[in-house]
């Protein structure tokens, strides 16, 4: 059979492509308020902040792993990280413990080779979320928690890249802001979602146009996901 010099330019074309292709992180926020309506927590919950929910590997074709391996969660290896776990990565409908399990096992387990222990795992997640801080980031440019006042996404997404320098991914449910995903890349580096991944399915994931970002609701006991 003949080979043209089309076909090998094609061939070549898409070994590049798949060269190209490189794992990265979402770095998952949830707005608290929010996610209580999608989890339906005991009580609602406290603070004005943001909270982590989780830090996925995923790949550049738009697919995720998940469950790599049978490595169990281990509470005494994050001894000096349980009180900021506490703080920044709270559970919204049960036990705190049971949510990190969960996060490492589905997850963690498949954070490797940039991430190969618990520790790191965690500590990773921790750190980029106190760096990225999405709270200052909306009220410097006038966007701020209200129960009457609609937003462009794209006016909350330029607000984050102007301030942090990197445009996110938001979700949303019910017309509410939901959660603000931020790419990371194989080097633990923050970078524009548009670059971290190019597939269609990474592009379709602004949920709704135009969002509220609704007040914190009471002042209650923190839960678990």
């Amino acid at each position: 059979m003949a080979i043209t010099f089309a076909s090998i330019l094609f061939a070549l074309a898409v070994l590049s492509t798949a060269a190209s292709a490189e794992p990265f992180f979402y770095l998952v926020r949830q707005w608290p308020t929010t996610a209580c309506d999608v989890y339906h927590c005991h009580d609602p919950p406290h603070g004005r902040d943001f909270s982590i929910h989780g830090l996925w590997p995923n790949n550049d074709d738009g697919t995720w792993p998940s469950f790599c391996s049978q490595t169990k969660f281990r509470r005494n290896e994050l001894r000096e990280l349980i009180d900021e776990m506490n703080k920044y990565w709270p559970s919204l409908t049960g036990s705190n413990e049971v949510f990190w399990t969960h996060e490492w096992e589905k997850h963690g387990t498949c954070a490797g080779p940039q991430i190969t222990t618990q520790h790191d795992f965690f500590a990773a997640a921790l750190h980029l979320h106190k760096t990225l801080n999405i709270e200052d980031a909306l009220s410097a440019a006038s966007i701020v928690p209200s129960d009457s006042t609609t937003y462009d996404t794209a006016d909350i997404v330029a607000a984050l890249r102007d301030a942090l320098g990197f445009a996110p991914i938001i979700t949303c449910h019910n017309g509410t802001i939901e959660e603000v995903w931020f790419c990371i890349n194989e080097n633990l580096d923050v970078e524009d979602c548009e670059q971290a991944c190019t597939a269609p399915a990474c592009h379709n994931q602004h949920t709704c146009p135009h969002v509220r970002y609704p007040e914190p609701k009471g002042s209650a006991a923190i839960a678990a996901v």
